[in-house]
């Protein structure tokens, strides 16, 4: 009976020593930062326009991250040309995780800012919302190709119609931690 004992105890201090390890190597957390080229869909009548970003991430674990994204784009309407900029921060969800496959779900809050070359038309910007979606492929790593679908909403005081952004092309990722 003492044998049983002393190998159930070994047991349970293997167990106790063992899982955090594991838990630990899977939860420690990152931090990436990227910046790609998109294409969206501005307010108004003007199809799409490219528009420029940077971004960090950090994983909070495993499954969970933070994006903080800053965005410029321009564009010409009419004889107007637009500048946009914003500044989002979102949680997003990976429920898919495996070997160079990265799919991520979520949404956030945006600072978003439009002016135009008209004088005197001075935005001082709005609050909105967002969805993102997400799909990397990293077959190197420091490189990775993201698609990354954008539902916006940019001003949640008013029921502004929803833009939309596509982006793909290859990114450049520096990682910082496991």
């Amino acid at each position: 009976m003492k044998k049983y004992k002393f190998y159930n105890a070994m047991l349970i201090i293997f167990i106790l020593l063992i899982i955090p390890s594991v838990l630990a190597a899977q939860l420690q957390p990152k931090f990436k930062l990227g910046g790609g080229v998109a294409l969206w869909d501005p307010p108004g009548e003007s199809n799409f326009a490219p528009i420029f970003e940077v971004w960090g991430e950090y994983y909070l674990s495993y499954l969970f991250s933070a994006r903080g994204t800053g965005a410029y784009s321009f564009w010409g309407e009419d004889s107007i040309d637009y500048t946009h900029r914003r500044v989002t921060v979102d949680a997003l969800f990976h429920p898919y995780i495996r070997d160079e496959i990265n799919l991520g779900l979520g949404g956030g809050l945006g600072f978003y800012q439009t002016q135009t070359s008209i004088e005197n038309d001075q935005d001082d910007g709005t609050l909105g919302l967002q969805g993102l979606g997400t799909f990397a492929y990293q077959p190197a790593s420091a490189v990775l190709l993201e698609l990354n679908v954008r539902a916006i909403l940019p001003d949640i005081n008013e029921s502004s119609e929803i833009t939309w952004q596509v982006g793909g092309g290859l990114v450049g990722e520096i990682e910082f931690g496991n």
